[in-house]
């Protein structure tokens, strides 16, 4: 694995990739909903 990986793994806690999907998809959702409240189209 990457230095950069490890480093992301180890800073967040997590063991596989599968766990940081979940996480980058949350933020996604998140970050979505949070673009449309604002009315925002910029990606």
């Amino acid at each position: 694995m990457p230095v950069h990986l490890k480093a992301i793994f180890g800073r967040l806690g997590l063991r596989r990739q599968s766990e940081l999907a979940i996480i980058v998809a949350r933020l996604d959702a998140i970050l979505r909903r949070r673009r449309e409240r604002e009315g925002g189209t910029e990606r």
